[in-house]
């Protein structure tokens, strides 16, 4: 008997609070039915990245007893942004070739060829033959024809052979370099 009274007692008062819960709840909703409220944003003047390119195309190959003056001079611009920037660079080397990228004397090099990565561009990683490089630029401050890698026209005698350590004869100039930018937070 005791049981049922206990348990009728606290069903009751379940109930009780439940029906009060809800009266509460409609009679405070009547002050707080009308409210106001403003603000503003101002969003920050980002900058433009541009990457121009000289490169030579010689039906993206050079075959041995061809010389050639080989051209590679890829520059980057980003204007001045009002927030701190990183600028990335993706240098994509040609599938199955001898290009190879040395992380310690920081050049990409095929044969008699030899690009060194310029000063400021630090290496990021490697995925899928796409080597990655970046900067960060501080609030205000641009870049202006900054080169990739100390390019300019590089001369290769037509007289290379596999003395250089290649396992294809030739060199596929199919180099690709892409750039973009993202907001530092």
């Amino acid at each position: 008997m005791k049981q049922k009274i206990a348990f009728w007692t606290a069903a009751l008062i379940l109930c009780l609070t439940l029906i009060s819960s809800g009266l509460t709840c409609g009679m405070y909703a009547r002050y707080t039915t009308a409210g106001t409220g403003s603000d503003r944003a101002r969003v920050a003047k980002f900058g433009q990245l541009a990457l121009t390119m000289q490169q030579t195309q010689q039906n993206g190959k050079l075959l041995p007893g061809q010389a050639a003056d080989v051209v590679l001079d890829p520059k980057v611009t980003m204007t001045e942004s009002e927030v701190a920037v990183v600028v990335y660079v993706y240098v994509t080397l040609p599938e199955e070739s001898d290009w190879r990228y040395d992380p310690v004397s920081r050049s990409f090099t095929c044969g008699p060829i030899l690009w060194t990565v310029e000063e400021g561009w630090e290496y990021l990683e490697e995925k899928d033959n796409t080597y990655t490089f970046y900067q960060i630029l501080p609030p205000g401050e641009s870049l202006a024809d900054v080169p990739v890698v100390q390019g300019g026209i590089m001369h290769v005698p037509g007289n290379y052979d596999n003395y250089y350590g290649m396992t294809n004869a030739e060199i596929n100039l199919n180099i690709r370099f892409k750039a973009k930018a993202a907001q530092i937070d």
